[in-house]
């Protein structure tokens, strides 16, 4: 969630489910555009071991979620405008990919569709 609030995106984005499973199981995900602390709280977030993994305790008390208590509540408004402007960016992004997985079922063959089931 952290990712995607950040980002605007999800993590995984791949074009087919193996593709999708794969990175998850392997934790290979877009390096995200922001600070270091943020990096580093969100790969260990997203870290596929278990006993690695940062708790939502260890998650409150990491450097950059402390730092981010600390900043002045204009920093934290300036963060807050810039995270619901990607929340509607993602939002948006999810809307068109229905759209299009919407016409794209309604244009392809019959035929190519009994290939799909099997």
């Amino acid at each position: 969630m952290l990712y995607q609030l950040i980002t605007g995106r999800q993590p995984f984005l791949k074009t087919n489910r193996a593709e999708l499973q794969s990175s998850i199981q392997l934790g290979i995900y877009e390096d995200p555009s922001c600070s270091p602390g943020c990096k580093d709280l969100i790969s260990k977030m997203i870290c596929t071991d278990l006993a690695m993994r940062f708790s939502a305790d260890q998650c409150l008390n990491h450097p950059w979620i402390k730092q981010m208590h600390k900043e002045d509540i204009n920093a934290v408004h300036a963060i807050q405008v810039d995270v619901v402007k990607k929340l509607r960016q993602f939002r948006g992004e999810t809307k068109l990919k229905k759209a299009a997985l919407r016409i794209f079922v309604k244009t392809i063959s019959d035929p190519y569709l009994e290939k799909l089931r099997e």
